[in-house]
């Protein structure tokens, strides 16, 4: 097994593991350095087996932070391969983790599955590395009637409305307008009061779409925008990354239905995961978060556990 440094071209082979998300490629690290307007220093690593990718490992440094590109840094092992070449590709990943970061930087994030804890899970928690439970919510994108069937009852009502009353444009690669993101930001910003990112954010996210990894959907209700989302796209694994909903009109249902079309599209696209991302819950502290997740959990699923690490020195 041989360790080097991930590049652009170890994108194809990590973008066919199963639990690769769509919000790794290089375009939507791209994204990530324009909307947090950081000096990410990519520092992640591949480990090869007989020209095939057997492990990654994501990070970044930022000012001695280590995580990856704003979240935290992560381990990925191939799982069809043999119990022995995943227990060295995992070995040589750690051995890795430990050289470079844990006497370099000053505040390591890390997250695992919620199971036996890794190599470099198990080094954090040795070295006084703090936990936290996090979850995500992913939708298994059947056909119709499975997906209908995880759609809370009170929001079919919302998606029947929608689809009687409102005009959905989905917006990929192919139809893409120049002026179809400088639609969404504007109207973005009319909601959110302000603009909350950089322009260059929004055209990272126009050459997702232009580059066939997201589309977006644009309802209107009497010829006026009321719902944009953005959906991005793998190779297996679809991410529902933005969803702007008009606050003038939340008296109507206007965001279920493009929702619901997104689960639909990124099925038509090849994709069988549907990640829906954080999910928060009441006892969170933050209310607008958990009314966010409780939305999200509405269109069926199951919640992911995760553990989040945090180590500062």
């Amino acid at each position: 097994m041989e360790l080097m440094p991930l590049t652009d071209a170890h994108w194809p082979a990590l973008s066919r593991l199963p639990n690769c998300s769509a919000l790794w490629s290089p375009c939507h690290r791209e994204y990530y350095r324009q909307y947090f307007q950081r000096p990410f220093v990519d520092h992640s690593l591949a480990v090869v087996h007989q020209g095939e990718l057997a492990g990654v490992l994501l990070a970044t440094l930022d000012d001695r932070q280590l995580g990856f590109f704003g979240g935290p840094a992560r381990l990925l092992i191939a799982p069809g391969l043999a119990e022995a070449r995943k227990l060295e590709a995992e070995r040589l990943l750690t051995k890795a983790f430990s050289a470079e970061f844990m006497d370099k930087a000053s505040v390591l994030s890390y997250q695992f599955p919620a199971k036996v804890p890794d190599g470099i899970a198990t080094a954090l928690l040795d070295a006084g590395a703090t936990t936290a439970v996090h979850f995500e919510q992913e939708i298994a994108l059947g056909d119709d009637d499975v997906l209908w069937s995880g759609v809370r009852k009170s929001y079919r009502q919302g998606v029947r409305w929608g689809q009687q009353n409102l005009e959905l444009r989905l917006v990929d690669a192919t139809n893409l307008d120049v002026s179809d993101m400088e639609r969404f930001r504007l109207f973005h910003e009319r909601v959110a009061g302000r603009a909350t990112r950089s322009l260059s954010s929004w055209q990272a996210q126009q050459k997702l779409i232009a580059d066939n990894e997201a589309f977006a959907v644009f309802a209107s209700l009497d010829g006026q925008l009321v719902a944009a989302s953005l959906f991005l796209c793998g190779a297996s694994r679809a991410y529902y990354g933005v969803g702007v909903y008009d606050r003038d009109r939340f008296n109507l249902p206007i965001s279920h239905y493009p929702l619901y079309a997104g689960l639909q599209r990124a099925r038509e696209r090849g994709c069988t995961v549907m990640d829906m991302g954080p999910i928060a819950f009441a006892g969170d502290g933050d209310p607008k978060l958990a009314q966010i997740g409780l939305f999200k959990r509405g269109f069926g699923g199951d919640l992911q556990p995760w553990l989040c690490l945090s180590l500062a020195r």
